[in-house]
């Protein structure tokens, strides 16, 4: 080797060094931390947004007003009520809805109430089939869905008291 680029290559050497252990001292002390030691956790919440807009993503209210104790037979007070259907045109698959809420043992159908003995039937008032709460059901797309509820005893035996009735459920649509 030519004894000038010997010379330059040592010189270049221990000024490497120096700058190299000048920079190990300066680092800050957690930098030489076990790597084992470094748990990390992370959260959060993935959703896919509702393929469809129920009655326009407003919240549905439907009064029944005053009904008589007496008259409460299945077939009167009945309401029927016409739900918009919008789907983003990404799929064309199958849609599908699911009334959820807090029903009765005794009629898979029948969504209960805050009055004792007091449900309110739910049916598919296009065909008069019952629609039963927590489980989904097809329904044609990008349409109107006609829901009939109709005050019902739960138990034609027992009475039921006077007062203003709440009956809460919550319609959820997905592609099948």
């Amino acid at each position: 080797m030519h004894p000038a680029l010997k010379k330059w290559l040592n010189g270049r050497f221990w000024g490497l060094l120096l700058l190299i252990t000048l920079s190990l001292v300066t680092l800050p002390e957690d930098a030489f931390a076990s790597v084992g030691g470094l748990s990390l956790s992370f959260s959060g919440r993935v959703f896919a947004p509702a393929p469809c807009k129920i009655n326009n993503d407003e919240t549905i209210n439907i009064p029944f007003g005053k009904i008589s104790i007496n008259k409460i037979d299945g077939k009167n007070y009945a309401i029927t009520k016409i739900l918009s259907i919008t789907c983003d045109a990404g799929t064309l698959a199958p849609l599908q809805l699911q009334i959820q809420g807090e029903g009765v043992i005794s009629r898979a159908n029948v969504l209960q109430t805050n009055i004792k003995n007091l449900g309110v039937a739910l049916y598919n008032a296009g065909s008069s089939q019952g629609i039963q709460l927590n489980q989904f059901f097809n329904i044609a797309r990008d349409t109107s869905f006609s829901l009939q509820l109709i005050p019902v005893k739960i138990n034609d035996t027992a009475d039921i008291s006077e007062g203003g009735f709440v009956a809460t459920a919550t319609i959820v649509s997905k592609f099948n």
